[in-house]
């Protein structure tokens, strides 16, 4: 990552600061559990994607393997040995290479980098793609603009269908850790925990979760905290130390200190006035 971004940010910000042309387009077809090269003797040049039409294969290169399917696209810098593997049924893929206009512009991209992008099911993006093979065969400016348009709509729809599948990843992702802080209130949690359980760093599960409840995860957890607070000061009859516990606060101190703050009345004083309610 270059500042917080990575890899897949980068190669975005890439194609908003220059323009393509477009070396090669290739469409194949590799048979039901066959290994071959998924560059099929040097077609093209430049930086390539890879994007699956049809069926499942893996794609080795040194020691990574890549799943590829029609919800993934790769992409790499430069040409190299890409080993493929196809599954049970036959594998049609495209290959489209592209170069940079202007190179000067551009930072040096990473040799070796493969980047898997997660797109999702999209049907408009395999016909944009055929539509691309089939304008790329053809001579003449009409055609070579017809295919830069193509191949620029075609990012639009790669990196849209990445936004909202990300968008729904991260929906679930919130909805089941507001579900977990509901549930578990009463543990020690700490922003850390919570973040490790979904595979993410503490300030990025925090961005994520401001984004999606309005309020950061340690806030969300203590007004949750609070909420239960009130209602077993106000029902159960225990002292406010018990409640303290019950809650999650072994420090009663402290419990006592964010409940003010919360509801702007001390433990004692809503328990009053809660009993003052009742009898009344």
């Amino acid at each position: 990552m270059s500042s917080d971004l990575n890899p897949l940010n980068e190669l975005a910000q890439r194609f908003t600061r220059a323009s393509v042309e477009i070396e090669g387009v290739y469409k194949h077809v590799l048979q039901a559990e066959s290994r071959g090269n998924v560059l099929r003797s040097r077609p093209g040049c430049g930086s390539f994607f890879v994007f699956t039409l049809r069926g499942h294969a893996e794609l080795f290169s040194g020691d990574a393997v890549f799943n590829l399917h029609p919800e993934t696209v790769l992409h790499a810098s430069q040409e190299k040995s890409l080993d493929i593997r196809t599954g049970p049924m036959d594998y049609e893929y495209c290959l489209v290479y592209y170069t940079y206009r202007d190179k000067r512009r551009m930072p040096p991209a990473s040799p070796d980098t493969l980047i898997r992008i997660d797109t999702g099911v999209s049907s408009r993006l395999v016909d944009l793609l055929r539509k691309l093979h089939h304008v790329s065969g053809t001579p003449g400016p009409f055609s070579a603009f017809r295919a830069k348009e193509l191949f620029y709509s075609i990012l639009y729809e790669m990196f849209d269908g990445l936004r909202m599948k990300t968008n729904r990843e991260n929906k679930s992702i919130m909805e089941q850790a507001i579900q977990f802080i509901h549930d578990r209130y009463r543990e020690p949690l700490t922003l850390s925990e919570l973040a490790n359980l979904h595979g993410m760093r503490a300030r990025d599960f925090s961005r994520l979760f401001l984004q999606y409840a309005g309020v950061r995860p340690t806030d969300f957890l203590v007004q949750r905290r609070m909420k239960r607070a009130e209602e077993l000061l106000a029902t159960s009859g225990w002292s406010v130390g018990e409640v303290a516990r019950s809650v999650g606060y072994a420090d009663t101190a402290l419990f006592v200190k964010l409940f003010k703050q919360h509801t702007g009345f001390s433990p004692d004083a809503f328990m009053a006035a809660s009993a003052e309610r009742r009898t009344s």
